[in-house]
């Protein structure tokens, strides 16, 4: 069902596309293809049942104990968080407003699909140029993000959503503001707070060195990657996340790193055509200091996803900077990308059941005693 997915993005492309070299307004055609597909986005991440994603029957779970909860309790919960006991208080709080318009956890669903993907447009709408610019970067999305922030990890795609509006507070340098939203962000996903010093590194002049530096040291940096987990994980909220036999993550870290090299190599062109692409490579390095991490842990990767998922944006901007080559060839570049990330999602996603909550499913094996 999920594959179906991907077909829709591609075929949706070429009918705004065909539109978008008929009308001349490119602009106003790209973002209502992104406005097009996040809809359908939200309705299969808002229609899931319960037994889709590891972790959606677990969220079901909390919804329902939340509901016995009083709001004095709720609150309660928060004051102890301030005198250093619990986490994550603020999800509860959240899901008590959420109660207040309706008890329906199919509701929740779509109430958090709506808030992730309309950051998520804006963050699309606002940093892309050209519809294909915008097609790559949903299908890259689609293929290394979709099941992660639609389907299994609802707490943190409320705080990758405060991410994306924050980097459009960053680009504004309201510091002051971006503090508030990541903090009170915290409260749901602690995790998150490991984007504060983003801030800084946009807004330094000059860190053209930090993307090529770390990627040069980057060997070094998978040496000391326990020693990096245990400094970074208590910062991050992961304190429970452990050594994990066999743990390492071989395929997203190929496939990251020749994306490293791959736009390292259009670095030069592509800060000439916009100097906030910058922005993208500082976020790239962020990644690439973190992704050690997930070979301490698998479950680590979602670390590094606030700042990976920039590349959605420079991959498309890297490929278009390739303006010596004929448009047919790039063209060809986009089809023969599409495939890889095509066969890619296969290869990763090909186990994932996905069906709509009027379905039968069985749990997955984590809910089986």
């Amino acid at each position: 069902m999920l594959y179906i997915l991907i077909f829709f993005a591609i075929v949706i492309f070429f009918v705004f596309f065909s539109s978008s070299l008929r009308k001349g307004n490119e602009i106003k055609t790209k973002n209502n293809y992104i406005k097009t597909i996040c809809l359908i986005f939200v309705l299969f991440s808002g229609l899931r049942n319960l037994g889709v994603g590891e972790d959606t029957y677990g969220y079901y779970l909390d919804y329902e104990n939340t509901k016995k909860i009083t709001w004095k309790e709720v609150f309660g919960n928060l004051i102890s968080f301030y005198n250093g006991e619990g986490k994550d208080v603020g999800y509860s709080i959240f899901v008590k407003f959420s109660q207040v318009l309706t008890n329906n956890f199919q509701f929740y669903l779509f109430l958090v699909a709506i808030i992730f993907y309309i950051s998520f447009y804006n963050f699309l709408k606002n940093n892309t140029n050209k519809i294909t610019e915008a097609f790559l970067a949903i299908i890259i999305f689609y293929v290394l993000y979709f099941y992660v922030f639609s389907i299994t990890a609802i707490r943190q795609s409320l705080a990758l959503a405060a991410t994306f509006y924050c980097y459009k507070l960053i680009k504004k340098r309201k510091l002051l503001l971006f503090l508030c939203v990541l903090l009170l962000t915290s409260l749901i996903h602690k995790s998150v707070l490991i984007f504060i010093p983003f801030y800084f590194l946009c807004n330094i002049k000059n860190t053209k060195w930090i993307f090529p530096t770390t990627l040069l040291i980057f060997p070094l940096i998978m040496m000391l990657k326990n020693q990096l987990t245990f400094f970074l994980t208590g910062l991050a909220g992961y304190e429970d996340y452990k050594e994990f036999d066999g743990a390492g993550t071989l395929n997203f870290t190929i496939i990251f790193m020749m994306v490293c090299i791959f736009t390292l190599y259009r670095k030069k062109v592509l800060l000439k055509q916009d100097a906030n692409n910058i922005h993208y490579y500082n976020a790239m390095a962020c990644a690439l200091f973190l992704l050690p991490l997930s070979w301490v842990n698998p479950a680590l990767l979602r670390i590094t996803m606030y700042f990976s998922i920039y590349m959605i944006l420079l991959i498309p901007k890297a490929i278009n900077s390739l303006i010596k080559i004929p448009f047919k060839g790039r063209r060809e570049i986009v089809g023969w990308a599409v495939i890889v990330l095509f066969i890619l999602f296969i290869r990763t996603n090909y186990t994932k059941e996905y069906r709509f909550y009027w379905e039968p499913i069985k749990l997955g094996e984590n809910y089986n005693e």
